[in-house]
């Protein structure tokens, strides 16, 4: 008889088992158990102990069930990474709180959307899903990473060709349903690129094809719409953070992104439209009623401020998408510069935190995912707060969970439970293959 199917070593494994909450490690433990009690049962035999008598050894010598549960419970016990927690639900309130402040005071002038009653149904929406993934073993996901690439692929093509224009920007029609599908690629392409990446070999040959075309193809999407500028640094941000971390090497970095990026910045010089929100950046007094009109209403606006701000008297005619891209302009004027310190300040805490969870993961799979998603994380919260000030080009680039949108709203909690899964089972034995 296998030492597996022993009644006595069931027994045993059952009552460890029983004491461990965590059911996804049951069958890993169970492994290991049985596996170091085959050994002490193979050395006793050879020392000619009787089978039975070395099975009740071998079962002595690992120690008293219950406590023995006890102690791996502890070590394999599912981990809450509260801080993380209590940062996005900051960030959750304040938006909120500020989307409400909007359409109570009547700054908001179209009267088709209600922006918090339409946030508090996304936020529910992405609360479900945040706790779903977050309950889903993360390490499932890998082996369909080159097809969720793919399949982001040929959805966004088809997006690209048949989705409906709303405010020149293309949505997947689902069910009655407009979602912003373009904008949430970058977060699929980076989950998908994570799983091709921790099974990389960079001293295997052909991997500069490979991750040359890996990079390009959405680049060559992105180029096709509303989100060619901002998507493209989005994406090459998170792009080039994950293949440093996935062992690529500045070297082989530089040589994947730099063809690429160049011709992108060739293509910005040769765009009439895109050097001209450039050079508005660069000096938007130049021309305060034209180019730099925006950039100049919102630097005007957060200096008029003040520490404790204007309160609800906030410029919304002069100022375009003010509860999207420039919410924290309004947040500022409206709360004034202390509230903008905050947001700051939590916006830094919050990457800081993503950070460390990505280096308290060891495997492999589960760090290239939370380093990836802290990528992107970061360019938004900081490009975007800078573009407000002056200090980058003003682009697509949302604050978030605070700025209205539902599909990305949904999409950053769901990025979110993704990183809390890794967090949940970093002390676990990775299972799956």
């Amino acid at each position: 008889m296998e030492l597996g199917q022993h009644e006595k070593v069931q027994e045993y494994l059952n009552a460890v088992c029983f004491q461990i909450k965590c059911r996804e490690v049951h069958g890993q433990i169970r492994l290991e158990l049985l596996g170091h009690m085959e050994e002490r049962v193979e050395e006793l035999k050879l020392a000619n102990v009787p089978e039975e008598e070395a099975v009740n050894k071998a079962i002595g010598q690992m120690g008293d069930a219950f406590s023995l549960g006890k102690q791996l419970h502890q070590a394999h016990k599912p981990r809450i990474e509260w801080s993380l927690l209590a940062l996005i639900g900051s960030f959750v309130g304040i938006g909120l709180l500020t989307l409400l402040s909007i359409e109570r005071y009547g700054l908001f002038r179209e009267k088709s959307l209600s922006l918090f009653p339409n946030s508090l149904v996304w936020l529910s929406l992405g609360l479900i899903v945040a706790v779903g993934i977050n309950c889903l073993d993360y390490r499932k996901i890998r082996r369909f990473s080159m097809y969720l690439y793919a399949g982001t692929l040929l959805v966004w093509l088809f997006v690209l060709q048949f989705g409906p224009v709303y405010n020149g920007k293309r949505f997947l029609n689902l069910f009655l349903v407009q979602i912003d599908f373009i904008g949430i690629t970058p977060f699929l392409l980076i989950v998908a690129l994570a799983g091709i990446f921790s099974r990389w070999n960079w001293d295997q040959r052909g991997w500069f094809v490979k991750a040359f075309i890996l990079y390009v193809v959405p680049c060559l999407f992105f180029s096709h719409g509303s989100m060619y500028f901002w998507g493209n640094i989005l994406y090459t941000a998170a792009f080039l953070i994950l293949i440093l971390f996935a062992g690529a090497g500045i070297l082989r970095a530089f040589s994947v992104l730099v063809a690429p990026i160049s011709v992108f910045l060739l293509n910005i010089f040769q765009e009439p439209y895109m050097m001209a929100r450039i050079l508005a950046f660069i000096n938007a007094y130049k021309d305060p009623q034209g180019a730099g009109y925006i950039y100049v209403q919102s630097i005007e606006a957060i200096r008029s401020a003040g520490f404790w701000g204007q309160g609800f008297t906030f410029p919304a005619n002069n100022i375009p998408l003010f509860h999207t891209e420039l919410i924290f302009t309004y947040i500022v004027y409206t709360f004034g510069w202390i509230a903008g310190l905050i947001i700051f300040s939590l916006a830094v805490a919050t990457v800081i935190r993503m950070t460390g969870v990505a280096m308290q993961v060891k495997e492999q799979y589960g760090r290239l995912l939370v380093i990836g998603l802290t990528g992107i994380f970061a360019v938004q919260f900081f490009w975007n707060i800078l573009m407000t000030l002056g200090f980058a080009p003003i682009s697509g680039f949302n604050l978030p969970f605070i700025s209205y949108g539902g599909s990305q709203l949904i999409i950053q909690l769901a990025a979110m439970g993704l990183i809390l899964s890794v967090y949940r089972r970093k002390d676990m034995v990775a299972i799956y293959k």
